[in-house]
C-alpha cells in the first residue's frame, strides 16, 4: 500500500518505521527535513511537503505535537488536503488534539470524500518503535475495517491493546461522548466488547 506519514518526531519516527517494516511504500514529511534522513536510508521517500508526501497515497498518517501543527499539516497550502487524495483514501490522525479541532478536522476530511480515522495513541517512543502502542480509535465501523490491516501492521495486536471505535453515526456525530455510542474492539480481532 502507498502510505504517507507526516511528522517524524519521537513518536512518529517509530510509527513510520513500523509501517516501512510491514512492507508499505512509504513517503514521509517532517518540517525539519534532516529528521527524515535515517528513514530514507531504509527505503522511504522524503517529500518536500505534506502535500507532496500524499502523492498517490492510499492512506496518510499524521503525528504532530499540537492543534496548530495539525491544522497546518492538514489545511495549509502545502498540506495533506491540498494534495487531492483520491476519494476513499484513509486519513488517519494520531496526534493528541483538542475535541474542537478533531471535530472540525473530521468534517473537513469527510467532506472531501475521504475516510477519517481519529487514532491518538498511548505509550512512549520505545513503544512506538516496538509496535506496542495502544490506539484509541474513533471511526465509522466500515472505515475501521478498511484500516484494520494497515493499523495492525504498525502496532502490536493483542488483548492488552484495545481499539476504541465510535458507532456507525460517527461522521454525523463526530466528537460525541454518549456512552451508548462506544464499544471496544480487541486488537486481536476477537470482535467488539460492548460497554
Amino acid at each position: 500500500m502507498n502510505v504517507a506519514f507526516v511528522g517524524l518526531g519521537k513518536m512518529g519516527a517509530g510509527m513510520a518505521s513500523r509501517l516501512l517494516d510491514a512492507g508499505h511504500h512509504l513517503s514521509v514529511y517532517n518540517r525539519t527535513a534532516a529528521k527524515g534522513d535515517w528513514i530514507v536510508h531504509r527505503g522511504a521517500r522524503l517529500a518536500s511537503s505534506a502535500k507532496d508526501a500524499c502523492l498517490n497515497a492510499d492512506a496518510v498518517f499524521c503525528m504532530v505535537s499540537h492543534d496548530a501543527a495539525s491544522r497546518a499539516m492538514w489545511l495549509g497550502a502545502e498540506g495533506i488536503l491540498a494534495s487531492g487524495l483520491a476519494p476513499g483514501a484513509l486519513a488517519i490522525e494520531c496526534s493528541t488534539l483538542s475535541h474542537d479541532w478533531v471535530t472540525e478536522l473530521a468534517a473537513q476530511v469527510i467532506g472531501r470524500g475521504l475516510r477519517y480515522i481519529d487514532a491518538p495513541v498511548t505509550g512512549l517512543p520505545p513503544d512506538a518503535a516496538a509496535g506496542s502502542l495502544t490506539l484509541l480509535i474513533g471511526a465509522e465501523q466500515h472505515d475501521l475495517e478498511c484500516a484494520r490491516g494497515l493499523l495492525g501492521a504498525g502496532f502490536r495486536k493483542g488483548p492488552s491493546n484495545y481499539l476504541l471505535a465510535l458507532s456507525p453515526d460517527f461522521a454525523a456525530a463526530a466528537g460525541s461522548t454518549r456512552d451508548d455510542e462506544f464499544h471496544f474492539n480487541r486488537g486481536d480481532g476477537d470482535g467488539p466488547i460492548h460497554l
